[in-house]
């Protein structure tokens, strides 16, 4: 028996929720957005919300409630878009249908508050792939309102942040500042062009895939496939890398450093013959000792 598609008419009523529509739709379980928070709070709740998020990662839950109820508040317009955008496959929606619509400009500071907010969205089964494309859209629309230097802390997070930087398209004058204070999902920076990013901790599958004239910094190791189908690209990785065959495949003209000689011996054994990717040595010193390059080959 087919299933019944929803009607025009449903799917319209989800998108409205993206403009004054006061339409919540609950989570499976609990009341995630309670309308209640709004109503108890003044029009001047939301001052000192920086200072109440400083340090959110090290408070336990219950001493977070004061960040959550302030955050909600001025945020809430936004949570109600982002939990559409988690529930978009119940009303046949694609992605780019909610975010062509996502047109908030948030500071720096507030991206990573309202990043802080969704945690307790990770039951969603698709949690970590919509949240890391909904993040990286709100990254696009500060960068080119004339915001840079983001910074995204993942440490309270259980679940990944997926496709964080997905189609990142920085200026070669100006180029997109990420820099993610924890581990990372899959994905990170795929397809980006112009854009750098600093990941003080680990990365999973396919960080820096097929990445355009970028930067990555990786402190801590990295998951299978890094850097495929890169080019142009500079990696620095200071921790391990896994062992995987051919994860270099059709990467051309990047370079590649490190600290770590385990790594290194990795790196130059995927090197493929014709790719003039360059490879260094970092000396304990931080001088940096060209081991294989281009006049090697």
């Amino acid at each position: 028996m087919a299933l019944a598609q929803p009607s025009t008419q449903t799917q319209m009523l989800a998108l409205q929720t993206l403009g004054l529509s006061q339409v919540h739709i609950k989570g499976p379980e609990d009341d995630i957005l309670d309308d209640s928070l709004a109503d108890g709070l003044d029009d001047g709740s939301d001052y000192g919300l920086d200072d109440l998020i400083s340090g959110y990662t090290a408070r336990k839950p219950d001493e977070r409630k004061e960040i959550e109820v302030v955050g909600e508040h001025k945020f809430s317009k936004l949570l109600e878009k982002y939990e559409l955008f988690l529930r978009r496959k119940d009303y046949f929606i694609k992605d780019k249908e909610i975010l062509d619509w996502i047109e908030d400009v948030l500071s720096v500071e507030d991206i990573n508050t309202f990043l802080q907010l969704t945690i307790r969205f990770e039951d969603y089964k698709e949690y970590s792939r919509e949240t890391g494309l909904f993040i990286t859209r709100l990254i696009k629309n500060s960068y080119n309102a004339g915001y840079n230097n983001f910074v995204i802390n993942t440490m309270a997070m259980s679940k990944s942040l997926d496709n964080l930087g997905e189609n990142f398209c920085g200026l070669p004058y100006r180029m997109i500042y990420v820099q993610i204070d924890g581990d990372v999902g899959k994905y990170c920076g795929s397809n980006a062009f112009c854009s750098s990013f600093t990941i003080n901790g680990n990365a999973e599958l396919g960080c820096g895939h097929k990445i355009w004239n970028s930067i990555l910094i990786i402190n801590g190791d990295v998951d299978d496939k890094p850097s495929l189908g890169a080019r142009y690209s500079s990696f620095t990785i200071n921790g391990n890398v896994d062992e995987a065959d051919n994860w270099e495949y059709e990467t051309i003209g990047c370079t590649f450093k490190t600290p770590n000689k385990g790594t290194l011996d990795k790196l130059l054994s995927y090197n493929q013959i014709g790719s003039k990717n360059k490879y260094y040595f970092i000396n304990p010193d931080g001088t940096e000792e060209l081991i294989f390059g281009v006049l090697n080959e």
